[in-house]
C-alpha cells in the first residue's frame, strides 16, 4: 500500500506539469453549484432529508456539528481561496481518482487508470485537489467500505451513530497518505472538497437510505472539522 500510494502521488504531481487556465465559474459551477442543485434534489424528493437538513445542529457520534446551511458564506469563502492559490493546481485531472478507477499489477508495479470524468467545468482541466479529495475520500474516509455496505448507522431525530467497520491496515493507511498531501497541498482545503464531494454524491445514493445517511455523516463531519480549524466556532 505505501508503494501504491507513493505512485499515486507520483501521478498526480505527474498531471501538474500540465497546466492550464480554469475560470473561477468553473471553480463556482463544481464545488458549489453542483452541491447545491444535488441538496435541492435530495429535499425536494426526500422528506426524511428535508428534516435533516431544516436542523440547525446535528449530532455525530454524539458530537455536536453545525448543519449544512450554516456553512454558506464559509464555503464561498473557501472556494474563492481554492481559487486564489489554483495557479499551481489547475491542470489535466482524471476527475474520478477514486480506488474503484485504479488498477494495480502487484507483480510489475504498474498503475492503470480507467473510467475518467472527461470534463471538469468545461474541459480536460481543472484542480488538482479534486483529484487529491477523491483519493482521500476512497482512503480516509472510507467511501469503498460504505458502498459496500462495511458500516451501521442509526438515526433519532437529529442524532446520529455512525460506525464504519474498516480493519486496522486502515489508521496507518490514512497517515500514511495524509504526510505525502500535506507536503504538496493544504490538507484542509482537501478535506473541504471532500466534506463537498460527499455531500453531493447523496442523491446518487437513493437504492439505499442508509448510505446517504452515512454520507450525510462524513460529508458534515468534514465541513465542520475544517471549518473549526480555519478559526470558526462550534
Amino acid at each position: 500500500w505505501e508503494q501504491i500510494i507513493h505512485k499515486l502521488m507520483d501521478i498526480l504531481h505527474l498531471f501538474t506539469k500540465y497546466k492550464r487556465h480554469v475560470s473561477l465559474d468553473d471553480y463556482y459551477t463544481v464545488y458549489l453549484i453542483k452541491t447545491q442543485m444535488r441538496i435541492s434534489e435530495l429535499i425536494s424528493h426526500e422528506n426524511d432529508f428535508k428534516e435533516i437538513f431544516s436542523y440547525d445542529t446535528i449530532l455525530i457520534n454524539g458530537e455536536p456539528m453545525f448543519n449544512f446551511y450554516h456553512f454558506s458564506n464559509f464555503i464561498k469563502r473557501e472556494i474563492d481561496r481554492l481559487y486564489v492559490d489554483g495557479k499551481k493546481n489547475n491542470c489535466f485531472i482524471h476527475g474520478d481518482f477514486c480506488l474503484g478507477n485504479i488498477l494495480f499489477d502487484p507483480k510489475s508495479g504498474i498503475i492503470r487508470l480507467i473510467d475518467p470524468r472527461g470534463i471538469w467545468g468545461k474541459s480536460l482541466y481543472g484542480d488538482i485537489r479534486y483529484d487529491v479529495a477523491k483519493l482521500r475520500h476512497s482512503v480516509a474516509d472510507e467511501y469503498d467500505l460504505i458502498v459496500n455496505d462495511f458500516f451501521t448507522i442509526k438515526r433519532e431525530d437529529n442524532s446520529f451513530d455512525l460506525a464504519i467497520l474498516s480493519k486496522k491496515l486502515h489508521h496507518p493507511l490514512k497517515e500514511i497518505l495524509d504526510n505525502h498531501i500535506a507536503f504538496l497541498w493544504d490538507i484542509n482545503q482537501i478535506k473541504f472538497i471532500e466534506g463537498l464531494l460527499f455531500l453531493s454524491m447523496i442523491p446518487l445514493h437513493k437504492d439505499n437510505k442508509d448510505r446517504q445517511l452515512a454520507m450525510y455523516c462524513i460529508g458534515l463531519k468534514n465541513l465542520n472539522e475544517v471549518y473549526k480549524n480555519m478559526g470558526g466556532s462550534q
